[in-house]
């Protein structure tokens, strides 16, 4: 299948972003300061990223890997969207689940975000993955599948660095178990100050809770190329 990025930002917010964009090139170039390209947090996947999970998705099913994808961190949906695509496109035998609070009016004023994300699929006439909604703490310990092939963290909301480290750290220590042998883990926000090429680092904490957690683990976190927006990566051992 061909890749095609499944915009859900919407013209006019598109507008601004391309602006932001193009103003964060010239304050990197000539001022070395970085502005967050997007005007509004449903932007923050760059196309990049995007072609990162295409890839990762394509890759976990062609090679057999066991278990369903797992989304730690949702919104409103634009990475599940360009996951299920694929999914929709191949027919494995995997489930999307994606695990989130889905706040009401979470950065969308006066709007459901989890109906937000149903909109959102239902324009790209694609399945709805399965809905686990409620605190990390609450969700995780019961509700992650057994076997997970595809692991994709992106618990950034605001918040200041050691919450951020401590959210990043349950999330691995609950789904690092459960995954297979060759599963991928994509870290949204990872960003490495030495290899990270471009990318914001809007979240110190992901950097951090992994270097943590993979200190005495076989498996080393890399970098991916993400555009304006960190990315990470690590494949199960």
């Amino acid at each position: 299948m061909d890749f095609h990025f499944l915009d859900v930002s919407g013209r006019e917010k598109s507008r601004k972003a391309r602006l932001l964009y193009w103003i964060s090139i010239y304050t990197r170039k000539y001022f070395n300061f970085r502005l967050v390209p997007a005007a509004h947090p449903a932007e923050m996947l760059s196309i990049e990223q995007a072609v990162n999970l295409y890839h990762f998705t394509q890759l976990i099913i062609h090679a057999g890997i066991e278990g369903d994808i797992v989304e730690l961190g949702s919104f409103t949906g634009s990475t599940a969207l360009q996951i299920q695509r694929v999914l929709d496109f191949y027919k494995p035998d995997k489930l999307l689940h994606l695990f989130d609070r889905f706040d009401k009016q979470f950065f969308e004023s006066g709007k459901d975000t989890l109906e937000v994300l149903k909109q959102y699929f239902k324009s790209y006439s694609l399945s709805l993955p399965v809905i686990h909604k409620g605190q990390f703490s609450e969700t995780l310990p019961h509700e992650l599948p057994d076997k997970i092939s595809l692991l994709y963290i992106d618990c950034g909301f605001g918040a200041e660095k050691k919450v951020h480290i401590e959210n990043v750290l349950f999330c691995l220590e609950s789904a690092y178990p459960r995954m297979s042998k060759g599963a991928i883990g994509i870290l949204m926000d990872y960003h490495d100050p030495e290899n990270t090429l471009l990318g914001y680092d809007s979240n110190p904490g992901t950097k951090d809770a992994c270097d943590i957690f993979f200190k005495n683990k076989p498996e080393n976190v890399y970098t991916l190329y993400g555009g304006d927006f960190s990315h990470g990566f690590f494949r199960k051992a």
